[in-house]
């Protein structure tokens, strides 16, 4: 297998991890051996400032124990993590609101390193590329593009389902911009 594609079935793994269940202490885990299952612990508060999501600071707690299975093929890789929970708290207010978040991801890595992604069941995702905070349940479809960082752009391209806009929850708005509309 070309290089290329095995950093990129890593990135999309770590990734996955990171959006579906809004951390970055569980993409940092290690990953499990192929057709292998761990159980990672994520406890962890960090904060989106003002802008960044909402038009309000934003602090996450994001806590989960939760059995993380990755599996790949060497094009496609899937990762299964049921169990998530996670609480935003409107900083300025107080107001807070907390979700599930067990939702599993396909990853088709190309070539050239980048790939396509699905994510199935409740999903969240935030940060550059994505208005808001974005909660979905059903099938989302995406991309991302190399290189693969903490601030990556995200380009979602369908989502079949429910979507809904976590900030209100929390007595705050969306950064301006557009979402693609459920469908």
């Amino acid at each position: 297998m070309n290089r290329s594609i095995k950093a990129g079935l890593a990135a999309a793994a770590g990734l996955t991890l990171s959006l579906g269940g809004m951390s970055t202490a569980a993409a940092a885990e290690p990953e499990p051996a192929p057709g292998k299952t761990v159980t990672i612990k994520v406890d962890e508060t960090f904060v989106l400032p003002k802008n960044g999501a909402c038009n309000a600071a934003v602090e996450v707690r994001n806590k989960a124990t939760t059995s993380i299975s990755i599996t790949s093929d060497g094009r496609y890789v899937t990762t299964l993590a049921p169990d998530g929970r996670t609480r935003i708290k409107n900083m300025k207010t107080g107001k807070t609101y907390s979700f599930k978040n067990d939702g599993s991801f396909v990853d088709q890595v190309k070539k050239n390193g980048d790939f396509k992604s699905w994510g199935f069941g409740r999903n969240t995702y935030f940060g550059k590329g994505i208005k808001g905070i974005l909660y979905t349940n059903g099938v989302q479809r995406f991309d991302v593009h190399k290189p693969f960082t903490e601030n990556q752009a995200i380009k979602m391209r369908r989502i079949d389902g429910k979507s809904s806009q976590l900030c209100y929850k929390i007595g705050a708005k969306p950064v301006k911009g557009k979402n693609p509309p459920a469908g």
